[in-house]
Formats: C-alpha cells, structure tokens, sequence
C-alpha cells in the first residue's frame, strides 16, 4: 500500500512539473509584467535599456468632450524589444483643481478579456492630478497573436464626466 501512495504521488509530481515547465516559456519573460515602461533593465553583458526607449505608438485615439472638442489622446503603445504593452493619457493642458485623468489597459485572449491594467497599478505612475498633463499603466507581456488589447482613458472635472476616449483593439 505504502509502495502504491509513492508511485501515485511520484506520478502526480512528475505531471505538475510537466505543466510548470509547458508554461515556462510565457511566463519568463513576464519580467517585465507590472513594471514601468521608464524602468533601467540590464542586458546579458550588463548593458542598461529601458523599454520604452523601443516604444512604438500601435493605436490611438482623443479624449473627447461630449460637445467633440479635442482635450487629450489616449494611445496604445508597444516596446518592440520588450514585447510589451501599456496605455497612455496625455491631456493636452495641465490638470487644475480638482481634475483627474486616467487611463487603462485591457488584455483579451482570443475573445475572452484576460485582465486590466490602470494608472494606479504597480508599474504605472498614478492618475492625473493637479499640475500633471500624463499617465501611464505598467507594462504587460505578450509575445502571441492570440493576445490583443485596447486602451481607453478619461478626464474628469469636480467628479462630473468631462472627456473619454478608446483605441482600436488589436496587437
């Protein structure tokens, strides 16, 4: 009996290390997950790079007032070398009083949304207050074209809608 709970367990040690090591490959380069796109990494022969130093702009968008009146842009952006995404606000004046902006960062799996991101979350720098124009979340990995996001950001004013906007969804 003793000797049959051994193999059970062996087997059922060696399936769980089997399972670990099929997901090894997405989830080493995850270095990157939740960390600014502004961060100093360090290559293999100790060189520095940051990742948004390869940033690339894939969608973007305006931030809207309901009346259409341009206030800001919502991008998507990529870093080529990192394989990474995060969102980014950008409000076309300084934030006074008590306005606030922000911007998120949605992840889907084929169809299914696999995760959100925001300004506030590690990696990015917080929301947009008083004397700030910009925002930006972490970065999140993704190296497969199953995987595809958008970004969407706002402005508000006194806590009362001011202006919205979305990118495109794609990768």
């Amino acid at each position: 009996m003793k000797k049959r709970l051994i193999v059970i367990l062996a087997a059922v040690a060696m399936t769980a290390a089997a399972m670990a090591l099929s997901i090894a490959p997405s989830s080493a380069a995850s270095i990157y997950d939740g960390k600014s796109p502004y961060r100093t990494f360090y290559d293999s022969n100790g060189k520095p790079y940051r990742c948004a130093d390869s940033m690339t702009v894939i969608s973007a968008n305006y931030l809207r007032t309901k009346a259409g009146t341009k206030v800001g842009a919502i991008q998507l952006r990529k870093s080529t070398r990192c394989h990474t995404y995060w969102a980014y606000t950008k409000l076309y004046f300084t934030a006074q009083g008590y306005m606030t902006g922000h911007a998120e960062l949605q992840r889907f799996y084929y169809s299914s949304e696999a995760g959100r991101w925001d300004c506030e979350d590690p990696g990015g720098n917080g929301d947009i207050v008083a004397g700030q124009s910009s925002c930006h979340t972490g970065m999140i990995y993704a190296n497969s074209s199953a995987v595809t996001f958008y970004a969407w950001g706002y402005a508000y004013d006194r806590a009362s809608y001011y202006a919205d906007g979305q990118t495109a969804r794609t990768r």
